[in-house]
């Protein structure tokens, strides 16, 4: 609900993980609104009419289990699609995003598009587009656009970086896979963390520097329950296995590194063009810092090694990674052996926020 100073309902723009309720949270929220508003007119739209209807049985659910003293009687038992709640309430519908013109027509009082990034038959930019202007002139219309990661550059990510930016009605919302309860798993006696394990206390445990201070209030952070959970997902997929990336996708640590790569790209030709004409010509000693670390900077580390005989220069640089400050902050060349250089990238990689990066 809108606040009171405020003349619109603000929108929901949610990055979530995998199995954490929150299709079936906006649903159940919506049942809430029409349950005690006459005329009111909720709409679910997922990408096929049979994922709608999944979803929307959990409404039927919910609603034959309110208590008969303060629930709003049904049209009918036998309504499968919709939910028509008389006289004191209003209707819910679904409708498939795979449908023709699916926006053209409609001036819902609550629109829910569950997984629209993964909307594939028909662009979820246009159904938007033909679904804005109605929703736009409705200054108490509700909206919620949810779905997990997709690829980067993919509308879905520049729809939740647009409003993540702010300036517009959307409110963006993340949600870490370590903020559910049904990520938890039993952490075996026997069981010791790997190293990898270790980095993602140190960042996303109870004291990690990526924990923000709200979610810190709210006691969400990484503990072994979810570690355990993890472990067992990348035992259980032979795909986490194969692509770590994927575990990342689906249950999202932060709402940087859950994004992936399409297959025709792995870096953009606009940023690797940009980085190109930033590069600060090496000049003077091995080592030049250009840029202190910042609190809050996204650091990665390009390496190329050289072996023991030294006939060639060990080098790397190091960038920060954040969105719109893609910049070299230092570097080193010199003929260092393998060991120097992998206890100066663990000092380095440190001193910038815990900084990793590719090695040749």
């Amino acid at each position: 609900e809108p606040d009171e100073d405020e003349a619109e309902s603000p929108w929901v723009c949610a990055l979530k993980c995998r199995q954490g309720a929150r299709s079936t949270n906006y649903e159940l929220a919506g049942l809430a609104m029409t349950m005690y508003r006459p005329g009111f007119d909720f709409v679910c739209m997922a990408d096929t009419m049979d994922r709608a209807t999944y979803l929307h049985g959990r409404v039927h659910y919910s609603y034959q289990r309110w208590p008969e003293g303060i629930r709003t009687p049904n049209y009918s038992s036998k309504e499968k699609t919709q939910l028509t709640l008389t006289p004191a309430g209003g209707t819910m519908r679904i409708m498939s995003a795979a449908a023709e013109y699916a926006g053209v027509g409609q001036s819902p009082d609550g629109f829910h598009g569950s997984e629209v990034g993964l909307w594939r038959l028909i662009h979820p930019a246009d159904v938007w587009s033909d679904l804005q202007p109605a929703l736009e002139s409705r200054p108490r219309a509700h909206c919620v656009f949810e779905c997990t990661p997709t690829e980067v550059g993919s509308w879905w990510h520049d729809f939740c970086v647009s409003a993540k930016n702010g300036g517009s009605r959307f409110r963006y919302f993340f949600t870490p896979f370590f903020a559910s309860r049904i990520h938890r798993k039993k952490w075996e006696p026997e069981w010791h963390p790997d190293i990898e394990e270790l980095r993602l206390l140190d960042l996303y445990g109870e004291y990690g520097g990526r924990i923000t201070p709200a979610w810190r209030a709210k006691g969400i952070w990484l503990t072994m329950e979810h570690l355990a959970f993890r472990r067992r997902a990348l035992a259980n997929n032979p795909e986490f296995i194969r692509n770590p990336n994927r575990f990342r996708q689906a249950y999202p640590l932060d709402d940087i590194s859950c994004w992936i790569s399409s297959n025709a790209t792995i870096v953009p030709d606009e940023l690797l063009e940009r980085m190109h004409t930033q590069v600060v010509p090496w000049e003077g000693g091995p080592w030049q810092q250009y840029e202190a670390p910042h609190p809050d900077g996204l650091y990665i580390v390009g390496v190329d090694p050289a072996g023991f005989l030294a006939r060639d220069h060990a080098a790397f640089h190091v960038w920060m990674a954040n969105r719109g400050r893609e910049v070299q902050v230092a570097t080193y060349a010199a003929h260092t052996e393998p060991n120097r250089l992998a206890k100066m990238l663990v000092e380095v990689g440190a001193q910038y926020n815990n900084a990793r990066g590719p090695y040749k």
